[in-house]
């Protein structure tokens, strides 16, 4: 009966054992998870955020351009400056009448620039006072009556 004894005693320990080494295993991967509370639902909560945010800006962005149509009419009133409308998708404004100058910005299809000079195929633009460079020529329409 001793042996049988010992046996159970032993196969209980190695069972507490491996439990052991089995939960400390497992622990430090839920340990590293959450102690830089990075779950799923987080991460889920965090993309819902931006995506709010992004549409925020959207709508910003948009205000933005239709409240800029009014300074841009009243400059053209003013002065010789033209303006233009964007009819690329995405048009680049560089520092420079060079496709290789650095961007300094973009612009989207449908913005409204006054055009402030013209040099070869580059046209030197103002977007609502708040952007100043150069774009492709190709990439905007003169607007008449203006």
């Amino acid at each position: 009966m001793e042996r049988a004894a010992r046996r159970r005693l032993l196969a209980l320990f190695a069972g507490v054992v491996a439990a052991l080494v089995l939960a400390s295993g497992c622990g430090s991967i839920f340990t590293s998870t959450t102690d830089t509370g990075v779950t799923l639902d987080t991460l889920a909560q965090r993309v819902d955020q931006l995506e709010a945010e992004v549409a925020n800006l959207e709508s910003q962005v948009a205000a933005m351009g239709a409240s800029g149509l009014g300074s841009e009419a009243q400059a053209t009133q003013g002065g010789a400056a033209t303006v233009a409308v964007v009819t690329a998708d995405v048009l680049n404004v560089r520092q420079e009448p060079d496709v290789n100058s650095q961007r300094i910005g973009v612009l989207m299809k449908g913005a409204r620039v006054t055009v402030e000079k013209v040099e070869g195929d580059w046209s030197e633009i103002n977007f609502n006072n708040t952007l100043d460079g150069w774009v492709a020529s190709q990439y905007l329409e003169v607007q008449s009556g203006q």
